[in-house]
């Protein structure tokens, strides 16, 4: 189970997170817009159904325009895992 799930804290940091960074991409409720739906059956990518790995293409980014968070400057929480 993610280290995050049910952490209020964590959630309205993602929140913040998905609005700055990713929703003009994936649009306001993930299912896509320049950038592939990362919610329900159609996703493209097939890691994006588990905590771990769409932590992965976060932090590590994915074929295309997904660019690494990792090289944007994100790090791991310190003490914290996303699993």
């Amino acid at each position: 189970m993610c280290g995050y799930r049910g952490d209020a804290d964590a959630i309205t940091d993602g929140k913040k997170l998905y609005t700055s960074n990713c929703i003009v991409c994936h649009g306001a409720d993930g299912t896509g817009k320049m950038g592939p739906t990362i919610v329900g059956k159609d996703v493209v990518y097939k890691q994006v159904l588990t905590d771990p790995e769409m932590f992965a293409i976060i932090y590590c980014g994915a074929s295309g325009a997904m660019q690494s968070f990792h090289r944007r400057g994100m790090m791991k929480c310190a003490g914290s895992s996303p699993m």
